[in-house]
């Protein structure tokens, strides 16, 4: 597997469990829509923020007139990571994937299990053994992207899509926070509660079933549906503030400086939109005026 791709496993796993974690219990809605236009707060140019899915098949990837107009208004781009990293950094972040010292995610599974895991990926998702044999390798959290990246075929990431666009136009790309930042926000979870996350995913329906559900809300910008996804997950539950709430704050400084530097482009996880601690309220809260931008005309 290449480095990229393992770039693009990190990034799948806190953009989805962003998703399905977006809370709505305060009793907090914010409007249904993937992009916004940020101005006010003596902003001297409007800013964008944009709602991502990590993966997305090619057929589905959609950038509208809306979305290319609000990215060329733009003079930077500012995503949850910056991808383009040196090499000695790509090595590092792989060896941070796997599972430390050279265990396999057998060791955390009685017998039974594993092979209740192994019947599942193989006959029930239709997994090829390579893929099995990384599952087997990485940590827990990793290997839903893996199932994915497999059963999906020509997928589109619009963070890579966004890259691109930038360098092009030399545009500026500011990360919130970097990939090892993300590496340990992942590893606060203990192995042992992602096992038991993994083993969950063989008793519930066809994940990549889920996936298409979820990509179906998302395209039609149900941003305060998408935490019904949740399956209230307890294991996962435990860890949201870590996944979601905290980033969401920290991030609210970092914007603040960027937009007030020139406009920006922000592109982050749609999970991150909605909700009390969402990035919408958030900003609102601080005296900016966001407006919903009609995504499709």
């Amino acid at each position: 597997m290449s480095y990229k791709k393992y770039f693009l496993m990190i990034v799948y796993v806190l953009l989805t469990v962003s998703q399905i974690n977006a809370q709505q219990t305060d009793g907090i809605s914010v409007e249904n829509s993937l992009l916004w236009k940020i101005s006010g707060n003596e902003l001297i140019e409007d800013s964008y923020l944009f709602g991502t899915i990590h993966i997305i098949p090619e057929d589905d990837f959609f950038y509208t007139e809306s979305i290319k107009s609000a990215f060329e208004l733009s003079k930077k781009l500012v995503m949850e990571v910056d991808l383009d990293i040196v090499f000695s950094a790509q090595l590092s972040l792989m060896q941070k994937m796997m599972l430390p010292d050279g265990k396999s995610i057998s060791s955390y599974m009685t017998d039974k299990e594993y092979n209740k895991l192994e019947v599942y990926l193989k006959d029930s998702i239709g997994l090829s053994g390579i893929s099995i044999m990384l599952i087997d390798k990485i940590k827990p959290m990793f290997s839903f992207s893996v199932i994915l990246e497999e059963k999906i075929k020509n997928i589109k990431v619009y963070e890579m899509h966004f890259m691109e666009l930038a360098k092009k136009r030399k545009m500026k790309v500011v990360g919130l926070e970097t990939l090892e930042e993300q590496v340990s926000i992942i590893d606060n979870i203990p192995i042992e509660s992602q096992v038991k996350m993994l083993l969950a995913m063989t008793d519930s329906k066809d994940v990549v079933e889920e996936y298409f559900e979820m990509l179906d809300v998302y395209k039609k910008e149900r941003i305060n549906e998408l935490y019904e996804y949740s399956k209230e997950d307890r294991e996962l539950e435990k860890y949201t503030d870590d996944l979601l709430v905290n980033r969401n704050q920290k991030w609210i400084s970092k914007l603040t400086e960027q937009m007030k530097e020139s406009s920006c482009f922000i592109a982050v996880g749609s999970g991150h939109l909605a909700g009390e601690t969402g990035l919408v309220n958030l900003l609102r809260n601080e005296g900016y005026v966001l407006s919903v931008v009609k995504v499709f005309e």
